[in-house]
């Protein structure tokens, strides 16, 4: 087994037993440096000191009976854990030459162990790097080198992840990129009606065609050339956002927009040959559906800011999957990226599904209204930090699992809080990200190799992120 020192030097790759065992030597080093120093700090009235370092010795020692006698923990077997027993005040160094050698001391260890840390962590690639890396931070938490390895700027007198400093600006490009793409999508041209527009038995005056999307309408002609125009603003901020993807359906995409509401919405589905009465049981429940095998969506909401917003979501879940292979059976980041572009092309975040089963037909759904977090002023990632507030908590987990259908109006918050971070704060990663998990990859593998840690160390990022952006 090669040692540290061999390691330092030669900073080979190493097998995951490899990294383990030296990893473990490195901790057992630096817990024994920490006893002796705490020591050191008892006999020469540098009690402050003492008791710090114990409280650093706990994280590698949990049960070191003089460091839990001097914080004054106990075992308690009714929750099976340890507490503090009666007041403990944290001691002050007594002033003088043994308290400035007790601080050079210990910034001489916490640096060792840092540059063993991380050099160490060069030769891993998986969740254990950033675990080493979050333990490091916990002993030496003013470590320059160890901050910077996690991301992290200096700012006054605190310590900030770096995408907290990057996101403002990243996100006033995405706003900028929304404008641009708004302003130059092309007045539609006017067509006539083709043999699909004319099966479901409505008279629509006539259709629009735009540069990816065209529509038609029996409701205001004005609102239907609006419309195309705000879907195909989807598809060149969709390539802004994501790198100049230049993402193509290759296919012209249609809409229709039905006014009357469900009864005309029967009437029109009943006629056209490609709807099932299953399909059309299906399509019933909600208000709006994909045409069977086809490219064309129709919906009958009849509020024209929702008919324009389930619309422009449309685009935005085509590009979805046609760039990245991402589906609504991934709902967590399929609904947050429609969510995050409808607000900026719509502004509107409604919560609208494709089947039977979904949110929008779910009473929880109702809570979104009445807080009011679909109107344009309000913070959808402030109050979905404020959820982490709350027991019980979020549960990433199993967010990640379900698809659009199960998603609650809370569920969608945090959706759109994990979509504005990793837009605003990681778009290169995102995008490797986004291509790897739509490719197949398990969420954590792909979180791993491209955000940097598995998703509970995701969770903390961003929940760090939205802490520091308040």
């Amino acid at each position: 087994m090669r040692t540290l020192l061999a390691l330092i030097c030669l900073a080979t790759a190493l097998r995951a037993d490899e990294f383990d065992a030296l990893y473990a030597q490195e901790r057992t080093r630096v817990a024994t440096d920490i006893a002796a120093y705490a020591k050191w700090c008892g006999k020469n009235g540098a009690k402050g000191s003492r008791d710090r370092a114990y409280e650093a010795l706990l994280l590698f020692e949990p049960g070191h009976k003089n460091a839990r006698r001097l914080l004054k923990y106990r075992w308690d077997k009714k929750s099976d854990a340890w507490v503090r027993r009666g007041k403990y005040t944290h001691p002050a160094d007594r002033p003088g030459p043994a308290a400035e050698e007790a601080t050079g001391r210990w910034r001489d260890l916490t640096e060792l162990h840092a540059r063993n840390v991380l050099k160490l962590i060069e030769t891993i690639k998986d969740t254990r790097r950033a675990q080493a890396l979050e333990n490091l931070l916990l002993v030496a938490p003013d470590s320059f080198a160890a901050r910077r390895e996690n991301g992290e700027l200096r700012v006054g007198d605190r310590w900030v992840l770096i995408e907290t400093t990057t996101a403002p600006e990243r996100r006033r490009e995405i706003e900028q990129a929304a404008r641009q793409a708004l302003e130059r999508a092309p007045k539609p041209g006017a067509e006539d009606l083709n043999a699909e527009d004319r099966k479901f038995g409505v008279p629509f005056p006539g259709a629009w065609r735009g540069r990816t999307w065209r529509g038609a309408g029996n409701v205001p002609q004005t609102e239907v050339q609006a419309t195309v125009r705000v879907a195909d603003a989807a598809r060149p901020l969709f390539d802004a956002v994501f790198g100049g993807l230049n993402t193509k359906t290759g296919v012209v995409l249609n809409f229709y927009l039905l006014a009357g509401g469900k009864r005309a919405a029967e009437a029109a589905l009943k006629k056209h040959p490609g709807y099932t009465d299953a399909d059309r049981e299906f399509a019933m429940a909600l208000s709006g559906s994909w045409v069977p095998e086809s490219y064309a969506f129709i919906t009958w909401n009849k509020d024209p800011i929702q008919r324009a917003d389930i619309v422009t979501r449309q685009a935005t879940g085509v590009y979805m999957r046609t760039r990245f292979g991402i589906t609504d059976s991934r709902g967590w980041i399929y609904e947050g990226v429609g969510l995050y572009f409808n607000y900026l092309l719509t502004g509107t975040r409604l919560t609208t599904s494709a089947k039977r089963t979904g949110y929008s037909q779910d009473p929880r759904a109702l809570q979104e209204q009445e807080r009011g977090v679909q109107f344009a002023k309000a913070d959808w990632v402030e109050l979905a930090r404020r959820l982490f507030d709350k027991n019980p908590k979020p549960d990433l987990r199993l967010l990640v699992t379900k698809d659009v259908n199960t998603l609650s109006a809370d569920d969608l918050l945090i959706c759109y809080a994990l979509t504005s971070y990793m837009l605003e704060c990681r778009p290169k990663d995102t995008v490797k990200f986004l291509t790897a998990y739509g490719s197949g990859a398990r969420i954590d593998d792909a979180l791993v190799t491209h955000m940097g840690s598995d998703l509970p160390g995701f969770e903390k990022r961003v929940r760090r992120w939205m802490e520091e952006r308040r």
